[in-house]
């Protein structure tokens, strides 16, 4: 389960991302065991979870009695062709390592990261190239053997039918080459790793960018990579079945988002992503919630593909309890209300809008406020509160994920500093400021002395703001110490 990522782990939080080099997994397993509670039963849906690798590598210590890294580099690398390739910098690294760069001009600093099991390893584009060439080969590279390799590539603890982006045992499948792929990404602030093999064609490739701020260049040096290996060879045509009308009602329904990688962002995931399948003339449709359609073809046993892709990359079934689910890759949907999805998002977006609107609101009122005081009248009680307070909760709430995108910038969030600090003190003074938003609207309703068309959008301002903070505060984002979640 912990290698397939089944168990049901949140990936890394923010605060065990980085540490000490030398850091043992059992250390790094220490730092935040929250990131390791099963947020649902293991074995029924898939999400990406770093420590899994980590339980690894502290199993490996355990078993062995020496350090994971000396072990498989001994024992898997070496033998593999990787001579050079270790988990651990070195000074003989100064002079090869590349400069990586999380925007133009913008060079990443080298971190260490703490669950080093799961992706510290530092290797040469030649030395990748022979696991790609290992899997070409199909030999094991003397490490293992067919049975152990058909079984890396291969999902055992899910009880569905696998799709064929399906995730073994650290390597899982792409269908966004016109011809099913294997292999695995890896990326740090700065890097980015690809490597694939195609096992209908022969051949693979290794891709390594000093940049992660262009999907579009990831993209397309796949593409021409791809392109250059097939030239001289023609392709098998992808997967494709007749549709099966009475399958395709059955499934025909909403399917909401529950697998998200980071629980601390998980309800906004669950809030935004989710699909409504209708039946196609050539198979199925997907409407995303938040608008937007994908055409997707079948493959067979509940299987779909896009028109480009060379495999099966979702599929509908039911799970062990019945409950209708859509799911490919690291992905898991379940059958849901859409009506109930709907009116969520719907709810959410009128709040964010009328909390948006809270500044100009107060900005008018103000300036008429002001007219009207020149010609000696003034404002009544309680007025000033009622446009104010929505107002300054406002500019907070914006304030949340803009501090927030300057901590995770900064790379700032394993420790209390004024970033991370300033962070928890402004959802606190946003719920503040809502309450006190939220007791001036009532005060002004119970007072009488406002008009109701005078006091319409205030009021409304102020209750999608207290709204939103019980929202917030339900999720513990309200005083989130993200240097301690």
């Amino acid at each position: 389960h912990a290698l397939e990522h089944t168990a049901g782990f949140d990936d890394m939080r923010l605060n065990e991302w980085f540490g000490p080099e030398d850091l043992s997994p059992r250390d790094a397993l220490r730092m935040n065991p929250r990131s390791r509670v099963a947020r649902w039963r293991p074995g029924s849906r898939s999400s990406y979870a770093n420590p899994g690798y980590t339980i690894a590598g502290h199993a490996i210590e355990l078993a062995t009695g020496e350090r994971y890294d000396a072990w498989l580099e001994r024992e898997v690398l070496r033998p593999l062709g990787m001579p050079t390739a270790r988990f651990h910098d070195a000074p003989e690294f100064a002079d090869r390592r590349a400069t990586g760069y999380k925007g133009p001009e913008t060079p990443a600093s080298v971190w260490s990261i703490a669950h080093r099991p799961a992706g510290a390893l530092l290797a040469s584009p030649r030395e990748l190239a022979e696991l790609v060439a290992m899997w070409i080969r199909r030999d094991g590279g003397g490490v293992v053997g067919p049975a152990a390799l058909d079984r890396i590539e291969r999902t055992a603890t899910l009880p569905q039918a696998p799709t064929d982006t399906n995730y073994g045992l650290g390597n899982y499948g792409d269908v966004l080459h016109r011809v099913r792929a294997r292999g695995h990404d890896g990326g740090l602030p700065g890097f980015l790793s690809c490597y694939r093999y195609f096992p209908e064609l022969g051949v693979g490739y290794v891709m390594l960018l000093n940049s992660t701020h262009s999907l579009r260049a990831y993209l397309e040096i796949r593409a021409l990579l791809f392109a250059y290996l097939t030239r001289a060879t023609v392709l098998p045509e992808p997967p494709r079945t007749a549709p099966d009308p009475e399958a395709i009602a059955a499934a025909t329904a909403y399917y909401g988002y529950a697998s998200p990688r980071n629980q601390l962002v998980g309800f906004l995931e669950r809030a935004v992503l989710g699909f409504d399948v209708q039946p196609a003339p050539d198979g199925i449709s997907l409407t995303g919630l938040t608008g937007g359609s994908i055409r997707l073809l079948p493959t067979g046993n509940g299987g779909f593909r896009a028109p480009h892709e060379g495999g099966t990359s979702v599929r509908l079934a039911a799970d062990r309890d019945g409950r209708r689910i859509l799911y490919g890759g690291l992905a898991h949907f379940e059958a849901g209300s859409y009506a109930w999805a709907r009116g969520r998002l719907l709810l959410l977006q009128c709040a964010v809008l009328l909390i948006n609107v809270a500044p100009l609101s107060a900005l008018v009122w103000a300036l008429v406020s002001g007219l009207r005081r020149v010609r000696g009248h003034r404002p009544a009680p309680g007025a000033a509160g009622l446009h104010l307070w929505p107002a300054f909760a406002s500019v907070l709430f914006i304030a949340i994920p803009q501090l927030l995108t300057e901590v995770l910038e900064r790379d700032a969030f394993a420790t209390a500093n004024p970033l991370t600090v300033g962070l928890c003190a402004c959802t606190l003074a946003f719920a503040a400021a809502s309450a006190a938003a939220m007791t001036a609207a009532v005060r002004a309703a119970a007072g009488g002395r406002i008009s109701r068309l005078t006091r319409l959008v205030p009021s409304a301002t102020a209750v999608a703001c207290f709204g939103m903070t019980l929202y917030l505060l339900a999720h513990g984002i309200i005083g989130l110490r993200i240097w301690a979640w």
